[in-house]
């Protein structure tokens, strides 16, 4: 279980150490709302639309702009596996891990080559695939999943046609709009999938995101508006980092439904959820290891996480 399970699972003991200790949200998500209520979403209009896949597919876009895709890494890879020996649409062993190292090439080949609109619809179309894969890993629904067609031949330029041109152009837009509004945040150093203390798997698309000192989370909202769960989700992940590995002094939001991108200092966020007096982050950190440790509830992998 990843530590958004325990922030929406109030029943674990760690959610509700989480809610309790961080309780006053509503200041700083009217803040972060007001300018946001102005903007104007991304919304594909289409009533039967894979949201998940989108939602997954722009986590990995992103990241894609940043460094090459890691795809053995990926929870998605855990898809392909899932797809070998299938009796009913066969995928050898063998064919899954080239189609798999085949999707890297094409994120390598973006972000190492000049490249232009075919080039990043090409990544775009990739990186839908990578989403289904990991959509694959998690529900498990192999029978609903369009990469088990029978009739759906077993390479790249087949898997590349599957995904739909409104999810395609979704994908397109709404990186896009956060390159052309945040051009300056992608060409500084980002660690795409940043070990944080017991969570120590990576490759989930929705995995916290680290760029220069700032610990984001990319929530793909068709509502120009934050929750406060998302900050509480912020502080959690950034005091997992026990030791301060990776010196984080800033949290964010990516937002690329609305070109959006918010960020607070992480000390300032933690004192004002907590509605007390500022305490040294070192110290917030120790003590929520020290709850972790005293519930027994132990954090396990992002990438193992349904």
């Amino acid at each position: 279980m990843a530590l958004t399970r325990y922030l929406h699972d109030h029943g674990t003991l760690v959610g509700q150490y989480l809610y309790q200790r961080y309780p006053h949200t509503v200041p700083a998500v009217r803040a972060a709302n007001r300018p946001l209520a102005a903007s104007t979403s991304i919304h594909p209009a289409d009533e039967h639309y894979p949201w998940a896949v989108a939602a997954r597919a722009i986590g990995l876009r992103l990241r894609a702009e940043f460094a090459p895709l890691p795809v053995g890494s990926l929870v998605a890879a855990r898809g392909a596996q899932m797809l070998a020996g299938l009796a009913d649409a066969p995928y050898p062993i063998p064919v899954a891990a080239t189609l798999l190292d085949e999707l890297g090439t094409i994120t390598h080949a973006y972000h190492d080559l000049p490249h232009g609109p075919p080039e990043a619809e090409r990544l775009d179309r990739a990186c839908a695939v990578l989403a289904l894969l990991e959509d694959l890993a998690r529900t498990r629904r192999l029978a609903e999943s369009a990469l088990t067609d029978a009739s759906l031949s077993r390479t790249l330029p087949s898997w590349l046609a599957l995904p739909a041109a409104t999810l395609v152009a979704d994908i397109g837009m709404m990186a896009a709009g956060m390159v052309a509004q945040h051009g300056a945040l992608f060409t500084q150093p980002g660690v795409l999938f940043p070990r944080l203390g017991p969570l120590r798997g990576a490759g989930g698309a929705l995995d916290p995101l680290l760029v220069g000192d700032t610990l984001y989370l990319i929530k793909a909202t068709t509502q120009p508006a934050i929750m406060g769960i998302w900050l509480r989700e912020l502080v959690g992940y950034s005091l997992l980092d026990l030791n301060d590995h990776y010196h984080i002094g800033r949290v964010g939001l990516l937002l690329p439904r609305q070109s959006a991108a918010l960020t607070w200092s992480l000390a300032d966020l933690a004192q004002q959820l907590a509605g007390e007096a500022p305490a040294p982050l070192a110290e917030l950190r120790r003590e929520f290891a020290q709850v972790r440790r005293v519930v027994g509830e132990p954090l396990t992998s992002t990438s193992q996480a349904a």
